[in-house]
């Protein structure tokens, strides 16, 4: 979840044509809450019309293509069907005012020439020569037919060291977890390999130098990948193999539970806002916090949210498919009918989907799997995190643990920071690139104390 931001949160935003020569590049700024997003629209002429891409700097989302596009010498009109997104402005020669309605929400939204965007300076980045040892090396998942290529950093001393392997959130990641300029996991393995630890990252199946496809793989299937990567350090003569360990952001912290309930030789697990209620449940959570933090109405937060709830309770049961129209949903769901048209049309482009992740995500419940858990447990939320809720998670992976009688486990709670574990003002999405600090060197120091403790 990352990373990868789930539903509504992802706000991809319109794009804009104009008269006369409006080609090049056009900035704007969306206000939300408190808090906005830059906004980079890429206009060419095509025949007797235009095309255009959107860039989101502060989602790391480029490329986006307008799929509907009308301008009659003033007024501009875009559309995104897909994610239930429309735009109209008008071209006064100069600029372009309007506004975006997106998800039965409308906020103002004008674009001035330029691109107008300098990327954030990332200061904890690590720079070469480095202090430790960096290997490519490649090891393959048998059971998929995948080689998966990563970096292996290990102190330059001899000895028998543990090692942690680094899985990312959700969506295809390289070994650095790259999002929004910042480079987490090479930040991460850089400080835990300072201090005496040899970590493993690698690149997502289907992405960068792996092989294989990520499309239409599962968290199940990335948690399999993540044990090959297991396979592959028990290998190695440099690495305890009692020692070695699994830290997980995001959906990475829920693949870390379910590898270690099936592979009881894992020394231990670090989870980074791992989910831990069944996904349906995160996702609701998620929605509810973001559109509160955006300042939509309450009673319309609460009635999206319910609605929401009772669409994926429908989907998991099996009554509501992907062929389903407004009116079996609205007969299904209640109140439906009375909700934003903007808002009905995103829960239905939500139904509509086939994404096999999404199907398994929303199914699965990590309590069984937690139970199972022998090894020890190290949990980090931050509070002010809109992805995955700080409190109802680590409560749930706590009551858990202990009606299973495990006690090797720690919690904790980390205010002031978001999703990305990033020192923050309101934890919103859009700050994430914005933000210069990568990764709280607190959180960094608290996760290698603690490995180094339960490896002693």
């Amino acid at each position: 979840m990352k990373k990868t931001l789930f539903l509504l949160p992802a706000l991809i935003i319109p794009i804009l044509l104009g008269a006369q020569d409006i080609t090049g590049s056009w900035h704007g700024h969306l206000s939300l809450g408190g808090s906005g997003l830059t906004i980079i629209i890429n206009i060419a002429t095509e025949g007797d019309g235009y095309t255009a891409t959107m860039d989101s700097p502060d989602q790391g989302a480029t490329g986006i293509p307008v799929e509907t596009v009308t301008f009659d010498g003033k007024e501009i009109s875009l559309a995104i069907p897909r994610i239930g997104f429309i735009y109209t402005g008008s071209y006064d020669g100069t600029a372009v005012k309007g506004s975006m309605t997106q998800s039965g929400a409308t906020l103002p939204l004008n674009f001035t020439r330029g691109e107008a965007y300098t990327a954030p300076a990332r200061p904890q980045d690590p720079v070469p020569p480095y202090p430790y040892r960096s290997d490519e090396v490649r090891f393959r998942n048998d059971e998929a037919g995948v080689i998966l290529a990563g970096t292996f950093t290990m102190p330059q001393e001899k000895g028998l060291f543990p090692a942690v392997i680094l899985v990312t959130g959700s969506g295809p990641q390289d070994r650095n977890d790259e999002l929004m300029g910042h480079r987490p996991f090479l930040v991460i393995a850089d400080h835990l390999t300072r201090n005496g630890i040899a970590v493993l990252r690698y690149d997502d199946r289907g992405t960068a130098q792996s092989t294989g496809l990520f499309r239409g793989a599962t968290s199940e299937d990335f948690m399999k990948d993540a044990l090959a990567a297991f396979g592959y350090l028990k290998t190695r003569d440099e690495i305890a193999p009692d020692k070695i360990g699994i830290l997980g952001h995001s959906e990475g912290g829920t693949i870390a539970v379910m590898a270690a309930a099936r592979e009881p030789e894992l020394g231990f697990i670090v989870s980074l806002a791992g989910s831990m209620l069944r996904g349906d449940s995160t996702l609701v959570l998620q929605n509810r916090d973001i559109l509160t933090s955006y300042g939509e109405p309450a009673d319309l937060v609460e009635s999206y949210c319910t609605v929401l709830s009772g669409l994926y309770s429908r989907i998991i049961s099996g009554e509501l498919t992907g062929v389903s129209t407004e009116e079996e949903v609205s007969a299904l769901i209640t109140g439906f009918d009375r909700l934003p048209e903007g808002v009905r049309q995103n829960l239905m482009n939500i139904l509509g989907t086939e994404d096999p992740w999404m199907d398994y995500f929303i199914r699965y419940d990590p309590t069984a799997d937690i139970a199972r858990i022998n090894c020890p447990v190290f949990a980090l939320n931050g509070r002010s995190d809109q992805q995955v809720h700080a409190e109802a998670n680590l409560s749930h992976l706590a009551a858990t643990l202990d009606r299973a009688g495990h006690t090797a486990y720690t919690t904790r709670i980390y205010d002031g920071l978001n999703h990305l574990f990033q020192e923050c003002e309101t934890g919103d999405i859009s700050e994430y690139s914005r933000i210069e600090q990568t990764i709280s060197p607190q959180v960094l120091d608290d996760i290698a104390g603690w490995i180094k403790e339960v490896t002693r």
